[in-house]
This record gives structure tokens, C-alpha cells and sequence, in this order.
């Protein structure tokens, strides 16, 4: 296989959905999170809370700030201004473990409905304790409720 392992082969492809092949003329997407996606300085972050909306739901928040407001910033050029993802969970969701398990779940299901949502933007996920125990779906539910509600979704 060209010099690369199968355990190579296996990896780079779990990060592209099955259906979405080369075969039969279909778009084949890329599903990961590269670091030009991801929100990363205090003042990204500071640039979403005062500039963007907010929506409030039991186990997250989301601030967006979307369409012409989205600025500053310079998108890889693979990305083709897809928008940006930027996760916080303070000390009250939990202790460091709990933490990072919230931000984990957020960034999943990010990183799964990224290619339905409007672009650009900048978007922030705020943790609320209960997450990390919550069930899938009603998170996913509550996910997708939050972008309805705030028209990210496309």
C-alpha cells in the first residue's frame, strides 16, 4: 500500500466519513479539528463574548458570532472558512478529569455537524455541571436545539 502500514491506513480514514467516498462522484470531507479551527487566545474568546449572542441551554452555553461580524482572524485555506470552535469548562462543572470529559463530548459532536453549520463563525461552548453524566442524546438533542436557535445550522 505505497509504504504505509494498514494500521496508518486504518487511522487516516477513521477520520472520514464512510459515506462520503470519492466513489460515485461524492464530496469526501474531512471530519477532524486542525488547530486553524480551534479557538486558542484569550482575546478569540474575549472577541465572541462582547461581539456574539447568546444561547442557554441545561448542559451548555454557546456564544456565535457569525456571518460579517467574524474578522480578525485568517482561515487556513483548506479550511474555506468553516469557522471556528472554541470549549471552556470552568471549575464548577468539576475537578480536572470531569473537565476535560465535557470538553471532549463538546468537541465531538462539533467536530461530527461541523459541514452542516453556516459559515464563517465563531463559535464558544461554555461546560454546565451535568454534562459529563448527561445521556448522548439528550445532550445531542440540546446541541442541535442551541444551533437551531441561534441559525447556525444550514
Amino acid at each position: 500500500m505505497d509504504g504505509i502500514s494498514s494500521n496508518d491506513a486504518v487511522a487516516k480514514d477513521a477520520c472520514v466519513s464512510p459515506s462520503l467516498t470519492e466513489s460515485g462522484g461524492r464530496v469526501r470531507r474531512f471530519f477532524g479539528l486542525s488547530s486553524s479551527k480551534r479557538l486558542r487566545k484569550p482575546w478569540q474568546f474575549r472577541q465572541v463574548y462582547d461581539g456574539g449572542n447568546k444561547q442557554v441551554g441545561r448542559h451548555m452555553v454557546l456564544w456565535h458570532l457569525s456571518g460579517d461580524a467574524v474578522g480578525n482572524h485568517k482561515y487556513d485555506k483548506t479550511d474555506e472558512q468553516t469557522g471556528r470552535l472554541g470549549v471552556v469548562a470552568s471549575k464548577k462543572t468539576g475537578n480536572a478529569p470531569v473537565r476535560a470529559r465535557c470538553k471532549r463530548r463538546l468537541r465531538e459532536l462539533y467536530r461530527l455537524h461541523q459541514h452542516e453549520l453556516a459559515t464563517p463563525h465563531d463559535i464558544v461552548f461554555v461546560a454546565r455541571r451535568g454534562l459529563d453524566t448527561a445521556q448522548h442524546d439528550v445532550i445531542l438533542a440540546e446541541f442541535l436545539r442551541l444551533l437551531r436557535e441561534a441559525k447556525l445550522l444550514s
